[in-house]
């Protein structure tokens, strides 16, 4: 009918560091949340997009002759044009995961914080009741040998049908990658330890593809002659952003792990005795479709 509502679609954007963009218009009054956001008059579904926040990376193992590399951090679950009932005019608050931090020899490294969105009406993939969660990564644990551990991804892989792999048929709906483990120092302490581990597995959305990233730069492991080290395993990418490289230690000179970029992912691991990586933070993208 001539002269009726249009049906135009939006897009709201929550940024850590940032602030809310709807529709390309910035609103900087509050740059890291928590938001609220009102759901508009006549609007019943939004799709949601976005991350948790990454882990950070290991740090070294803290040992006088042989320190193990640190492992990558675990990346923040994410999920691409998910549907979520609401309630129209319902005050919503948007919360965004804030990145881990990277460990030291002697102090754990921090998981990725959870994003959430809160009150929603959809049961499924709800933690709280009412909230949507998308879980933080997860750090690897502590080092009590000579080895780093790999980070924890933030989540299962959870698939739309009844497969739980990539490839089976079946729309995947929430991805989550863990992080390469770190080399380990070598028991002969003039030998050069491990280097850290460069296979981070990535599930990629709505693409039915399981591949390793590339490009990545692992730590290198090394001795002085009289202590070896190993090298940091890379961070764990997700769908929004890269993880941190690994650090290496050649000649007793740690190298800390590298800081992911973009949204999700995790930090690198560190050579042995130094410090890993921040993960980064969570982001968060609501659509609708509203008659204006």
């Amino acid at each position: 009918m001539l002269g009726g509502p249009v049906i135009q679609q939006h897009v709201v954007e929550f940024i850590r560091g940032t602030g809310v963009k709807t529709d390309g218009v910035l609103d900087s009054t509050s740059t890291n949340g928590p938001w609220t956001w009102v759901v508009p008059s006549g609007v019943a579904q939004i799709n949601i997009t976005g991350c948790a926040a990454g882990s950070g990376g290991n740090g070294g193992t803290n040992n006088a002759t042989n320190s193990g590399g640190g492992g990558g951090g675990g990346s923040g679950m994410w999920t691409q044009e998910f549907p979520v009932e609401v309630v129209q005019n319902t005050s919503l608050t948007v919360t965004l995961g804030a990145k881990g931090t990277g460990g030291t020899p002697t102090v754990a490294a921090t998981a990725g914080g959870d994003t959430t969105i809160s009150p929603v009406v959809t049961a499924v993939f709800t933690v709280n009741g009412s909230t949507f969660t998308l879980t933080g990564g997860g750090s690897g644990s502590t080092s009590t040998g000579s080895a780093g551990t790999a980070g924890n991804s933030g989540a299962k892989i959870f698939p739309g049908g009844t497969g739980n792999v990539p490839g089976d048929g079946n729309t995947l709906l929430f991805y989550a990658n863990g992080g390469a483990g770190g080399g380990a120092a070598n028991a002969t302490v003039s030998i050069a330890g491990g280097n850290g581990g460069n296979n981070v597995t990535s599930y990629r959305a709505f693409q039915w593809v399981v591949s390793n990233e590339t490009g990545y730069t692992q730590g290198l492991g090394g001795t002085t002659g009289t202590a070896s080290y190993g090298g940091g395993g890379v961070g764990a990418a997700s769908f929004f952003g890269r993880g941190g490289n690994g650090g290496g230690n050649a000649a007793g000179t740690a190298q800390n792990g590298g800081a992911a970029t973009g949204y999700g992912a995790g930090g690198g691991g560190a050579g042995g005795s130094g410090t890993g990586g921040d993960g980064s933070d969570g982001y968060l993208r609501i659509t609708y479709w509203s008659a204006d």
